[in-house]
C-alpha cells in the first residue's frame, strides 16, 4: 500500500515538473526604434538636455543613465548607435523595405513625445524647487533633477509623487541653504 502511495506521489511529481511554465527566451537586442533615429538626427547630442539623452539611451537599451554624466551618455549613445550600424539586421537581407514600415517610421517622426499632466507637474515642481537655489547653481540641479524625474517615468505615481515632494519640500530647501551658506563663507 505504502509503495503504491509513493509511486503515485513520484508520478505526480514528474507531471508537475513537465507541466512547469517554459523558461522565457532571451530579448534580442534590437536596431533603434523609429522615433529615436529621427530625435537624433537634425541635433547634436551636446545641443540636447540630459532629461533627452536618458530617454534616447533608454530606447536603445541602455542602462544606468541615471549615474552618468552627459559626456558619458554620449559617448555609450555613439558608441551603441556604432554597434547597431555595424551588426547585420534582419532587414540587410531584404533589399526592398515595407513601404508600412517607411510609412510609420515617417509618421512617428513627426508625433512628438507624449506628456501627461503628472509628468508636466513634476517639471513644474522641480522649476519651483530650483528657484529657491542661488542663480548661479539653478540650471545644473534642474537639469540633474529632470533627468532623475526622466527615470521614474515607468516607476508608480506614488514613488514620483514622493520624489516631487522630497525635491521640493526637503532637498531644494536643504541645498539653497547650504550653497548661500558656503557662498558665504568664501565671501568673508
Amino acid at each position: 500500500m505504502r509503495a503504491a502511495q509513493e509511486e503515485q506521489a513520484g508520478a505526480v511529481t514528474r507531471t508537475r515538473r513537465r507541466t512547469a511554465a517554459p523558461a522565457r527566451p532571451p530579448v534580442p537586442s534590437s536596431p533603434p526604434s523609429p522615433t529615436v533615429v529621427p530625435q537624433i538626427r537634425g541635433r547634436r547630442l551636446e545641443e540636447m538636455v540630459l532629461a533627452e539623452l536618458q530617454q534616447i539611451a533608454s530606447a536603445l537599451g541602455i542602462r544606468g543613465t541615471a549615474r552618468m554624466r552627459k559626456s558619458e551618455l554620449i559617448r555609450t549613445i555613439r558608441d551603441r548607435l556604432r554597434e547597431q550600424a555595424a551588426a547585420p539586421t534582419p532587414q540587410d537581407a531584404d533589399p526592398q523595405p515595407d513601404p508600412a514600415d517607411r510609412a510609420a517610421a515617417r509618421h512617428a517622426a513627426d508625433i512628438p513625445p507624449r506628456r501627461t499632466r503628472f509628468t508636466t507637474l513634476g517639471i513644474r515642481a522641480i522649476s519651483l524647487g530650483t528657484q529657491l537655489l542661488p542663480a548661479a547653481a539653478r540650471e545644473r540641479w534642474q537639469e540633474e533633477w529632470k533627468a532623475e524625474w526622466a527615470d521614474l517615468a515607468e516607476r508608480p505615481g506614488r514613488t514620483r509623487l514622493m520624489y516631487l515632494v522630497r525635491i521640493t519640500a526637503h532637498s531644494a530647501p536643504r541645498l539653497a541653504w547650504s550653497l548661500r551658506r558656503a557662498s558665504r563663507r568664501e565671501a568673508a
